[in-house]
């Protein structure tokens, strides 16, 4: 969901669908390596609520923020955001 609206704005806003595929591939196998080794990339240093543990993958212009449940061995991804934003006040 997160990726189709990202998409979806470059896609259409920008009228890029060919860059917007690409992105699409781009994001999906850089999420996709970490099913290999998910604590590779830091802990986030905020403190917000709800939000503990929330690492950051960097994916060119882009931030997605997940957090590992190693409980059920799964990565779920909370956010994607533009990198060049101030995401820090969106978390």
């Amino acid at each position: 969901m997160i990726i189709l609206i990202l998409l979806d704005n470059i896609k259409y806003d920008l009228i890029e669908p060919n860059i917007a595929n690409k992105y699409a591939k781009l994001i999906k196998d850089e999420i996709k390596k970490l099913e290999y080794n998910p604590q590779r990339f830091s802990i986030i240093d905020i403190k917000a609520k709800n939000y503990t543990n929330i690492h950051k993958l960097i994916i060119k212009n882009h931030i997605a923020f997940y957090r590992i449940n190693d409980n059920n061995k799964i990565v779920n991804i909370e956010r994607i955001l533009y990198g060049a934003s101030n995401w820090q006040s969106k978390i």
